[in-house]
């Protein structure tokens, strides 16, 4: 999306549309050359010549609809990328814009510019990579055609059929990596909206006004980039199903460290093996991690007192894990009952070891360790 793309709004509201024009003009790095039609014939007819690069269009359309607009241009052929545009969420809407062949939908309450362009740039990505499986399964059926025909008249025998063997097995690697390119992109579309759930979490909590709650609202903030920082790693990866967990442990420590701004007042130091494991097992590692690490850093080390966090992971026998948080702080409160306590965090860490099935140990020696031991979930479910 380097070039100028060409947006048709379908929109009858001459507000609506200065809007959507101006959201488009915000957009740094891009080009937009946004046309506007206000009535439903007018749409088709323009959808009908496919001169732009995506169209979008609203719900609602004085006695016609989007959604009656979607289908029609579906039928009559319409090969580029359409995004319907809702006032409110309506999960019915939304849900049967998809299966129409809608590439996205969008909630006008819920738009800005930067949503909007990401909505965009996924549309046409997409679509350019659906028009390539689709190229590519007409050439293959063409190239199959041929190749029939020129066995039935050759009877070739099985030098030939080893070398079509052949042929359809490059194919089959083709379209396994296109498959993977999309799960990519999947992994990608989720980050992005676990970010925007951040965002609009970060936004909420400019109108909170207690302490307390603002807090609360942070620390879920920080649980949502945790994960997000998962499905980015796995979008890089070479392995879609699985994370090689001591350069992420590394990653999320820093991350938290610079969140709290904790300078060099405490000192994180990881110990962790060159360990690989699946996404089930490693998005409740992260939370538990990010749980702990965020406890130590609020009140293992108060009034600037310095320390040392360390987090130790390393495989044992029989493939079970052993997960260390160990901090040389100022230790929890006397006569503290962990497994009752009323922090979300302590809780979160119980129900999440749970969760992996694993066991959880708290021990206070001159400061606090938390050791977790557990199991690969994947490797469970295949023994």
């Amino acid at each position: 999306m380097d070039d100028l793309v060409s947006v048709l709004l379908v929109e009858d509201d001459a507000d609506d549309y200065t809007l959507t024009r101006d959201y488009l003009s915000e957009i740094a790095g891009r080009r937009f050359h946004l046309d506007w039609v206000a009535t439903y014939d007018a749409a088709l007819e323009a959808i009908r010549r496919q001169e732009h690069h995506v169209y979008l269009l609203d719900y609602r359309l004085g006695e016609r609809n989007g959604l009656e607009l979607l289908r029609e241009a579906v039928r009559l052929g319409a090969r580029k990328p359409m995004i319907l545009l809702t006032g409110q969420g309506d999960r019915e809407v939304d849900m049967e814009a998809m299966r129409t062949g809608a590439a996205d939908y969008l909630i006008k309450e819920q738009l800005d510019p930067s949503l909007l362009e990401r909505a965009i740039r996924y549309a046409i990505e997409h679509k350019r990579t659906e028009e390539a499986l689709r190229q590519m399964q007409e050439e293959l059926e063409r190239r199959v055609q041929e190749r029939t025909a020129e066995l039935g008249r050759a009877n070739q025998g099985l030098q030939a059929e080893v070398g079509e063997r052949k042929r359809a097995e490059e194919q089959i690697k083709a379209s396994l990596h296109e498959k993977e390119v999309l799960l990519r992109e999947i992994h990608h579309r989720v980050k992005n909206n676990l970010q925007v759930i951040c965002s609009l979490l970060t936004l909420q909590s400019r109108y909170i006004k207690d302490p307390q709650a603002l807090e609360m609202f942070k620390e879920t903030q920080g649980r949502v980039k945790s994960m997000a920082v998962i499905h980015q790693k796995l979008y890089q990866a070479k392995d879609l199903a699985r994370i090689n967990f001591a350069q992420h442990i590394q990653d999320l420590a820093t991350s938290i460290l610079r969140t709290y701004a904790t300078g060099a007042s405490v000192a994180l130091k990881t110990e962790v093996e060159d360990v690989v494991l699946g996404i089930d097992t490693v998005i409740p590692c992260t939370l538990i991690i990010h749980e702990l690490l965020t406890n130590c850093l609020k009140y293992a080390f108060p009034d600037g007192r310095r320390g040392e966090i360390r987090i130790a992971l390393q495989e044992e026998k029989d493939r079970r894990y052993r997960l260390t948080v160990r901090d040389n702080g100022i230790g929890l409160p006397k006569g503290l009952d962990y497994r009752n306590a009323p922090s979300l965090g302590l809780q979160l860490v119980i129900a999440l070891t749970d969760q992996l099935e694993g066991t959880l140990q708290m021990v206070q020696d001159g400061g606090t360790s938390v050791v977790i031991t557990f199991r690969d979930i994947k490797y469970k479910e295949r023994g």
